[in-house]
């Protein structure tokens, strides 16, 4: 999507009845700065985003790291703007534009399939299966401690009780098979005093990997929120896979602790989903479509109205100043 505001100096000084030269400096500084504040317009507008769409949008946080092919903790590079650009072309032409890779926030997009090669079955991260399908597990995160940024995957009504779920079960002990390595007195402390602070090996020393299974009870289907969309048979028969009357997202679910670069220790509830080209073909792993942003036409309007006024504007100063 292209637009296009072109100022002809000749043209304007002949409406305002005036000479080129009286009015050329200050149509070219005055294009300038509109350009300039067209920018900011679709940056400012980018604040309408929700949080994540619009870093994704603008290009900044870890979207702008991968932009600028570099990584940063500066606060002032990593929130300068990446894929909304202004750049002056030559004298007197100026482009505002939007990065390809932000052209799916601008111009929306349909409802996308993740169980595809472009999303979550990236060659090199998966596996094959003997039918020819190719599939792969994803991670999933639903408490921690020790360390902010917890990813809630769960719908937002049951996020609070599930993670209340793996609270009570850790800190009660009940319905946990500790790890390999985990010696039978720190197994004898959680079963007595609860998992409160981190889990430790053998040796005395803080445990990482898997340290614990969790065996939380099913609440049953009759609570929403709690289980993954149910498969049909007649799904199932589409895509080759089992039938079920839908998965308790807590199923499998294990602990990990585990050391990051500075050598702070999280701990991590985490239940592993297995994403596989079948899914492809009963709608399943799918992103939400996305609705145009369109803010490139409404920059243009933008734009289009700012210079006008200015071309009043001048015209008003040179019958001021006869």
């Amino acid at each position: 999507m292209e637009f296009r505001i072109t100022v002809d100096v000749s043209q304007v000084a002949a409406k305002l009845n005036t000479t080129r030269e009286l009015i050329e400096t200050k149509l070219v500084e005055g294009v300038r700065l509109i350009s300039a504040s067209t920018h900011a317009f679709i940056v400012n507008k980018a604040s309408e985003l929700e949080g994540w769409k619009r870093d994704a949008f603008l290009g900044i946080g870890k979207f702008g790291k991968d932009a600028q092919r570099q990584s940063t903790n500066s606060p002032l590079v990593d929130s300068e703007p990446k894929y909304v650009r202004w750049i002056e072309i030559s004298q007197g032409l100026w482009v505002v534009e939007i990065d390809e890779k932000a052209a799916w926030v601008e111009q929306g997009r349909e409802s996308v399939s993740m169980a595809t090669e472009q999303w979550l079955l990236k060659p090199g991260k998966v596996k094959h299966a003997r039918d020819g399908s190719v599939f792969r597990s994803i991670p999933f995160t639903y408490g921690s401690t020790g360390q902010k940024g917890a990813k809630l995957t769960t719908p937002v009504n049951a996020a609070p009780a599930i993670q209340t779920m793996v609270k009570n079960v850790m800190e009660s002990g009940r319905g946990v098979t500790m790890g390999a390595g985990i010696s039978g007195k720190e197994s004898k402390r959680l079963k007595e005093t609860g998992s409160k602070g981190l889990i430790r090996d053998a040796s005395g020393g803080i445990a990482l990997g898997m340290v614990a299974k969790l065996n939380i009870e099913d609440p049953g289907t009759q609570y929403a929120g709690f289980h993954s969309r149910p498969r049909s048979a007649e799904d199932a028969a589409k895509s080759g896979l089992a039938p079920h009357g839908g998965i308790f997202f807590l199923k499998g679910a294990a602990v990990y602790q585990s050391k990051d670069d500075k050598g702070k220790v999280s701990r991590n509830t985490v239940v592993f989903r297995t994403v596989s080209s079948k899914h492809q073909a009963e709608n399943r792993w799918q992103a939400p479509a996305v609705q145009p942003f369109n803010s490139i036409p409404a920059a243009n309007d933008f734009a289009q109205k700012a210079v006008d006024d200015m071309i009043r504007s001048i015209g008003e100063e040179i019958r001021r100043t006869g």
